[in-house]
C-alpha cells in the first residue's frame, strides 16, 4: 500500500510534564493492585463468617431454644386474650337486654283526658297512676278555674314527665265541682262522673288484664265492687262512713292489697284516695297496714 503523506503527531506522548507542587497527589485509578488485596481479605472474611453459620455456637442455639418457648407463650396468651373477649361480649350482651325495659302495658287508643276536679275532693289516685302502670308517662298539666278562690291541696303543682315510650296527657283542671269529673275529646256535654269511673276508663283503654279478664270473672266482681265502695265513701255522711269502712275490711281480710295479686291495682288506687279524702281518725284492723303501706308507695 502507498502512502499519500504523513502527518506530524499531534500529540508528543513522550514530553515530560512537570505537575506543580501546589496541588495534592492522587492514586492511580488504573492501578488495581490495592483493589486486589481488599477483595482478596473481605473473600477471607465472608469466608470465615459463613463458616461460623454452618457450626453455630452454643450461645446461638440457647437463644433459638429461648425464641421458640416465647413464640409458643405468645400464641397461648393470644387465645387465652380471644376467649376472654368473647366472655365479656356474651356478658355486655346479657346487660344491654337485661337495662331493655320490657313493655308491660299497651295504649290502644287514649286521647287528651281533661278532667275536673274539686278542691274538697281531690283526685288523689292521679298521683298513683305512675306506680301502677309503671311503663307510661302520665303528663299532667295542673289548671286553675275561676270558681276556685283558695290553694288547692299540695302535690298536684308540678307536671311529672319521664319521657317514656308510652304516655298520656291529662289536663287537671281545679274547679268546683260536686264529683270528679272526666271529659273526653269528641264526647261533648257528657262528662264521665266520678273518681272510680275514671280508673274504669282507664283500666280499659290500657287494658293490663287486671280488670274485665273473661277467665277471672269474680276478679272482676271483686274490683267493681271495691270501685262502688269507694265511691261511696267519698260522698256518705260520716256516721255512714264507718259502714263503709267495715266492708271494706272485710273485703280485704288478710290480704296485703284489694287485687288478688302481689302488687296493687285500681281497686287500691280508688280506696287509698277515699280514705285520704274522708279523713277518717280511726280504720279498721285489716285497712291500717294496707293504707300506711298506700301511702309510702304512692307518695314517694
Amino acid at each position: 500500500m502507498v502512502k499519500m503523506y504523513s502527518l506530524k503527531p499531534i500529540i508528543d506522548q513522550d514530553i515530560t510534564i512537570n505537575r506543580p507542587i501546589c496541588m495534592y497527589e492522587m492514586k492511580n485509578i488504573h492501578d488495581d493492585s490495592d483493589l486486589k488485596l481488599k477483595c482478596r481479605i473481605v473473600s477471607e472474611v465472608t469466608g470465615h463468617f459463613i463458616n461460623s453459620l454452618k457450626t453455630p455456637s452454643a450461645e446461638v442455639t440457647a437463644l433459638e431454644e429461648r425464641q421458640k418457648k416465647i413464640l409458643v407463650q405468645l400464641a397461648e396468651l393470644k387465645n387465652q386474650v380471644l376467649t376472654l373477649c368473647n366472655v365479656l361480649n356474651k356478658n355486655n350482651n346479657q346487660k344491654v337486654q337485661s337495662v331493655t325495659p320490657i313493655i308491660r302495658y299497651q295504649i290502644h287508643s287514649v286521647p287528651e283526658i281533661v278532667l275536673n276536679v274539686s278542691r274538697s275532693k281531690p283526685c288523689y289516685s292521679l298521683l298513683a297512676l305512675g306506680r301502677l302502670w309503671t311503663d307510661i308517662d302520665f303528663k299532667i298539666s295542673p289548671f286553675i278555674h275561676s270558681t276556685i278562690k283558695s290553694e288547692i291541696p299540695k302535690g298536684f303543682e308540678n307536671t311529672r314527665s319521664n319521657d317514656k315510650a308510652n304516655s298520656i296527657n291529662i289536663i287537671l283542671i281545679w274547679k268546683e265541682v260536686p264529683n270528679t269529673e272526666l271529659i273526653i275529646s269528641g264526647v261533648q256535654k257528657f262528662p264521665i262522673i266520678g273518681e272510680s269511673n275514671f280508673l274504669r276508663y282507664l283500666v280499659r283503654s290500657i287494658n293490663d288484664g287486671t280488670y274485665e279478664n273473661p277467665e277471672s270473672i269474680q276478679e272482676t266482681m271483686k274490683i267493681d265492687k271495691i270501685l262502688d265502695l269507694s265511691n261511696l265513701l267519698i260522698h256518705q255522711s260520716q256516721e255512714n262512713k264507718q259502714k263503709t269502712l267495715d266492708e271494706l275490711n272485710r273485703s280485704l281480710k288478710s290480704n296485703t292489697w284489694f287485687s288478688d295479686h302481689n302488687e296493687p291495682g285500681i281497686s287500691d288506687l280508688a280506696a287509698w284516695s277515699a280514705v285520704k279524702q274522708s279523713l277518717v281518725e280511726k280504720l279498721p284492723s285489716n285497712l291500717v297496714g294496707w293504707y300506711k303501706k298506700c301511702e309510702n308507695l304512692f307518695l314517694k
